[in-house]
């Protein structure tokens, strides 16, 4: 069935987001009917609360690197829904994109399918990454891990980025709950990776036990970390010092002591990875819309925390920039712990709040009656040209809360994000 891009992502829209009765039966008979089998499929898997995308992005650049050719499949998506499917660093093409969309309507329509937006995506992931010859897929769960679409894989090495409380009501309300969802990834006799400061540890080690895999343990100490950049020696599985990047914020460095220790894992696996690979990959790294500096006077950054322990993170973070005031946007989605918030907006001296474009965002008038405090401006467009009027030469703005209201904040500002990992750059068309 031909279908044109706009079209294409109007019918994936049109199914729907899946958020209750999880399990495999779709993303399998979407496999078979397709002619995937995914546990053929090199991969590594890559679960987490927080980091889990930017983890695959420096994964994904340390195997490019090397000269593997990869493909990165991540969610959700920025702008267009292209970016979820890299090959190589590039988006996959709209051309190719509605091909493949259309390609599973027909098998969808045909079998009375009732799949959702996302176990079609992971679907066409899977079938572009055997028509383009992909040595390595570098994979992000969706949500959880267990029942995630993209569990069918079948991975020698998986990683399980930092665990906190979110999506409580799918995902269980403790720690330990969540961390054993996503502990779901890990496969019989494989190795999984984790940072010693994972709050999850006891559920994924239980996990790793019982299917007899190995568990990596990687350690790090942060060397320095300023607007710039951050630097950072790897201590296990491997000491490797000096490791640099140009993403900043401390907490990468976990990332990517975690993105290395993986490659290490892989290289025991039979799967060339070099040291200098690793440090030229992680220093070429981006990943957009994790304190990406999108402007200066004042100064305009983006940051897609969405959780409890993301806003903390970044409250830590604004200790990297120089500013005389702070203004904050916010908006968030409507099943987010929202009060936990707190502590991150009332570092601002002024907050303005909005509403992103999704059914599932919160009302600015609900965020207040939580947060106790913020003016009101929609749409998002609106809310930007406010904070950088109120903000000044020496202002710094801080557009946070979720990654769908970066995608409305970049397109409210007339810059198309290039979400491309590629040779580390940002670029703006």
């Amino acid at each position: 069935m031909q279908m044109g891009y706009h079209q294409s992502k109007k019918w994936l829209d049109a199914l729907g987001v899946k958020m209750s009765g999880f399990d495999l039966s779709n993303i399998l008979k979407l496999c078979e009917l397709a002619g995937i089998d995914p546990q053929k499929i090199n991969a590594v898997h890559i679960a987490g609360s927080n980091g889990k995308g930017s983890t695959c992005a420096f994964l994904e650049s340390i195997l490019r690197e090397q000269g593997h050719r990869t493909m990165l499949y991540t969610s959700p998506h920025l702008l267009e829904p292209t970016e979820r499917i890299k090959v190589n660093g590039g988006d996959i093409s709209q051309k190719k994109f509605a091909q493949l969309t259309g390609f599973f309507r027909q098998i969808i329509e045909k079998n009375n399918l009732q799949p959702s937006q996302f176990e079609v995506l992971t679907a066409m992931a899977y079938r572009h990454a055997i028509d383009e010859r992909i040595e390595i897929l570098v994979a992000e769960t969706g949500l959880g891990g267990r029942l995630d679409a993209t569990n069918v894989l079948s991975p020698k090495v998986c990683a399980i980025t930092s665990i906190s409380l979110e999506h409580t009501e799918y995902l269980g309300e403790t720690i330990g709950q969540i961390a054993f969802e996503k502990a779901g990834i890990i496969k019989q006799g494989s190795v999984v990776v984790v940072a010693k400061s994972n709050a999850g540890m006891e559920a994924i080690s239980q996990e790793a036990l019982r299917k007899n895999a190995k568990m990596v343990v990687c350690h790090w100490e942060v060397v320095s970390s300023t607007d710039k950049g951050n630097e950072f020696n790897l201590i296990l599985p491997q000491g490797l010092r000096g490791i640099k990047m140009k993403m900043i914020g401390a907490y990468q460095c976990e990332n990517a002591a975690v993105a290395a220790a993986a490659c290490i894992a892989l290289r025991e696996k039979g799967i060339d990875v070099s040291d200098s690979s690793i440090r030229n990959g992680i220093l070429r790294s981006f990943w957009a819309g994790r304190l990406d500096v999108v402007k200066k006077n004042p100064l305009l950054v983006f940051d897609a925390a969405h959780n409890p322990q993301g806003w903390e993170t970044l409250r830590g973070s604004l200790l990297l920039f120089k500013y005389k005031k702070l203004i904050a946007v916010f908006g968030a989605m409507r099943d987010k712990d929202i009060a936990a918030a707190k502590g991150l907006l009332g570092e601002a001296d002024e907050l303005i709040l909005t509403k992103f474009d999704s059914a599932r965002a919160a009302d600015p008038e609900e965020i207040l009656g939580i947060i106790g405090k913020g003016d009101i401006f929609i749409p998002v467009e609106k809310a930007l040209a406010q904070a950088q009027s109120r903000a000044g030469k020496d202002g710094l703005v801080l557009v946070c809360g979720s990654i769908y209201l970066l995608g409305d904040a970049y397109r409210a500002i007339g810059k198309k994000k290039s979400t491309s990992n590629v040779n580390g750059r940002v670029n703006f068309h």
